[in-house]
């Protein structure tokens, strides 16, 4: 019977373990990326228990990378901003256009 508890107890040491490794994925990719060999239902059990860990988990932020347009007005952002407030402040104008190339 003691074997059996310790297996259990390995099991759930290395479900925790790869949690954290592969950055608190859920059930279903956690279940996948154990190559299957963890039961689905033993792997959801755990990840209940570690709900302190996905309410409060940052994702890693991404480096920024540039943005490359092959050619002049390839990729444009438009925006509109409506200053209503300030016309009077702004001889009459009452919304600006942001373009970025």
């Amino acid at each position: 019977m003691l074997k059996k508890y310790k297996c259990y107890v390995r099991m759930d040491d290395e479900i925790v373990e790869a949690y954290k490794q592969y950055g608190y994925p859920s059930a279903e990719k956690l279940y996948l990326l154990l190559k299957k060999k963890i039961p689905i239902q033993k792997i959801k059990n755990i990840l209940s228990l570690q709900n302190v860990k996905q309410l409060y988990y940052q994702k890693p932020k991404a480096a920024g990378g540039h943005i490359l347009a092959l050619n002049p007005m390839d990729a444009m952002q438009i925006d509109l901003c409506f200053m209503e407030k300030f016309g009077q402040q702004n001889q009459g104008y009452h919304y600006i256009l942001l373009g970025i190339d």
